[in-house]
């Protein structure tokens, strides 16, 4: 029994910077989509631990690029709000332009022809079929609906690093605090600054 003998997969090469960069943005774009780490290896022809390593690595990169202390979730929602708001950006400027409507639109009629057999005389009908084409420019200002993606990427974005500002609470906010354990005497001491601080 001759025993088979598997290929082994392409370490990564040794290569010039932009090719790496290249490659680095494939895993980036495909490590977002949700792709698993074993199958962005058989799609780059890599080996596992290579695409490991590249991940780490551009996790790494994301993290550097983001807000100090962010964790890696938010990072990671961070790059995948970044590709989509891309796709929605190159949509939205394909969706500009010139757009030209074709119509065709087809009549059918009769035509009556005056025909001779021997000595008799008689009309016979044609049918005949009349297209008409039309051709229209349409300039278009671009697909709202890509925008609104935009949008929603930079509310996502803004969420996640707590860019908004705090949400106010409408109504009244009651504190209610246990002063049975606080001594007479600091008690005493606060109410006095308390008043100050009121102008009482």
């Amino acid at each position: 029994m001759v025993a088979e003998i598997e290929p082994k997969k392409k370490a990564a090469p040794k290569s010039s910077r932009a090719v790496r960069q290249a490659h680095l943005a494939r895993v980036a774009t495909l490590y977002c989509q949700g792709v698993p780490n074993g199958q962005i290896a058989e799609l780059t022809d890599r080996t596992a631990s290579a695409i490991t390593y590249d991940v780490n690595a551009l996790l790494k990169k994301w993290q550097a690029e983001q807000i100090e202390g962010i964790d890696k979730i938010k990072v990671e929602q961070l790059a995948k709000i970044d590709v989509v708001e891309a796709d929605a950006w190159d949509a939205w400027k394909q969706s500009r332009g010139v757009h030209v409507k074709r119509t065709r639109k087809t009549k059918s009629t009769e035509l009556t022809q005056a025909a001779r057999d021997d000595a008799e005389e008689f009309r016979i009908k044609i049918p005949v079929e009349e297209v008409e084409r039309t051709r229209q420019k349409e300039k278009l200002a671009g697909d709202p609906r890509f925008l609104a993606i935009v949008l929603d990427c930079i509310k996502r974005r803004c969420d996640i690093l707590g860019l908004d500002a705090p949400k106010q609470i409408d109504g009244d906010i009651t504190y209610h605090f246990d002063f049975s354990q606080v001594p007479d005497d600091t008690l005493s001491d606060f109410s006095g600054r308390l008043e100050g601080l009121l102008g009482k």
